[in-house]
């Protein structure tokens, strides 16, 4: 329901309910067609190296459908208008799965466009939905329990989607067929589109709406000429592309360097999930403590470690068998737990440096600049990389002839992810009185000093925060 006036507590309380509800849910249905089962579908039905690794990019460049969302909200509201894409990404789960009927009539060409044309939307319609996510989130909680609430809202998300991890484990146990796969997809889109239901509950003021009606001109504008916004732009898509790069192919190197089944694969993808619970409860912690900004800095330098662990690995023979897997699962953790932190800092650090007002046309630009460059990058690096080192098809056996050719790629990814390191260090520390609209005479903020990672530095007083200059102005 839509008020002309602040939400009162009963309300906030309701719709804080309501979207852990829909997290919940949200996270079995996840696990059932989200980008691990895409992935597993992909390769049983023998797509090529570079369509799977493109699958990781869709998730990015989805977000060229975020004008789409802004305009349904401008008529029924943020949290409707949430729940509509979110109904509708689950059918394109549905027919994400028709690729397996081409695949068996021999058409792999087709087959491939509809991996690539329905993961789009798949993602598509996420972000649609997620536009509004953030300003949404803001209107239905207060500053002082925010920080809190995103981290509980990903924990219920992560923890139900590893519940449904270890049921999908136990049903490829029994029956490890295309099959399965297909009846686990429906299943998942059955669960989403209930999820999408208690969007819809959501409580919210007007004042989203209102936002989303208004020209963006102004206040696109405004967010040009603020320099810490874009430079939040600029470490979004640095870790967006670390990710995109890094953990769809994680799992694509299981299966076609290792030669792992499905169920072996999916156990070992267990550890990300794991990971993610344990970085929600860190990243609530973390931000009010250090600051949003610096788990994105200590995120960004363990998806980079990740890359340099992945290299060391596969330049050996998988033996002994299981110190391999312990250090893979190492990387896996790690891989999870970066994913959660970063993705849980940036929406906090984009809560506190843009106005209410603002969130809606800010969230546009910082989904549509960090999403689709992202993805766009993602898919021409990760593309041009599998045809460079001759994994741009389906048929290369599993073996230390594959694992070096996967080798390279990580070792390419490690190169750009150093060369790209200022643009995550650059960002502003935030303190927490500083926590509110950044001004548009903040155009050309000052330099910060480098401050090492939370992991990295010893205990120190609370008030830690090094104050920010005056403007130079």
């Amino acid at each position: 329901m839509i008020f002309n006036r602040p939400l009162t507590e009963e309300e906030r309380r309701i719709s804080v309910r309501n979207l852990f509800i829909h997290n919940r849910i949200n996270g079995a249905a996840y696990i059932c067609v989200g980008e691990m089962i895409m992935i597993l579908l992909a390769v049983r039905i023998h797509c090529p190296d570079a369509v799977v690794t493109a699958l990781g990019a869709m998730f990015y460049l989805g977000f060229l459908m975020l004008p789409l969302g802004r305009t349904v909200a401008a008529h029924v509201g943020a949290a409707k208008c949430e729940g509509f894409f979110w109904a509708m990404r689950n059918v394109c789960a549905l027919c994400f799965a028709s690729a397996a009927l081409w695949a068996s009539l021999g058409w792999n060409t087709l087959a491939a466009v509809t991996v690539l044309l329905f993961s789009f939307g798949f993602y598509g319609c996420r972000a649609a939905a997620v536009v509004l996510q953030q300003p949404l989130i803001g209107d239905i909680t207060l500053p002082e329990e925010r920080a809190e609430n995103i981290g509980r809202s990903g924990k219920y998300f992560y923890l139900y989607a590893t519940i449904g991890l270890i049921l999908i484990i136990s049903v490829l146990t029994l029956h490890e067929t295309l099959g399965t796969l297909l009846v686990i997809i429906f299943t998942g889109s059955v669960l989403g589109v209930v999820s999408a239901y208690y969007l819809t509950l959501i409580h919210e003021t007007d004042v989203l709406r209102n936002s989303a009606r208004k020209p963006l001109r102004a206040d696109l504008r405004l967010l040009r000429n603020n320099g810490i916004f874009r430079r939040l732009i600029y470490a979004c898509i640095a870790l967006n592309l670390s990710s995109m790069l890094i953990l769809p192919t994680l799992l694509l190197v299981l299966k076609r360097g290792y030669g792992m089944t499905d169920l072996n694969a999916s156990v070992m993808n267990l550890a990300q999930w794991v990971a993610a619970i344990a970085g929600s409860s860190l990243s609530a912690w973390a931000g009010k403590k250090y600051g949003p900004r610096l788990e994105m800095v200590d995120a960004y330098f363990a998806l980079t470690g990740v890359s340099l662990l992945v290299v060391v690995l596969t330049s050996f023979a998988p033996s002994p068998f299981v110190l391999i897997v312990f250090f893979w699962l190492i990387a896996l953790f790690i891989g999870g737990m970066a994913r959660m932190v970063h993705e849980c800092a940036v929406t906090h650090y984009f809560l506190t440096v843009v106005d209410q007002n603002q969130r809606i046309p800010g969230s546009i630009v910082l989904y549509t600049c960090m999403g689709a460059i992202a993805g766009i990058l993602g898919i021409l690096i990760s593309s041009s990389i599998m045809v460079w080192i001759g994994r741009d098809g389906a048929t290369a056996e599993p073996g230390m002839r594959a694992l070096h050719a996967y080798r390279t790629y990580f070792a390419v990814v490690a190169l750009l992810q150093i060369l790209a390191t200022p643009l995550v260090l650059r960002l502003k520390p935030l303190q927490p009185e500083e926590r509110t609209l950044i001004q548009p005479h903040e155009q050309h903020p000052h330099r910060t000093r480098f401050r090492p990672p939370i992991l990295f530095r010893f205990p120190v007083h609370k008030n830690h925060h090094t104050p920010t200059p005056p403007d130079s102005k």
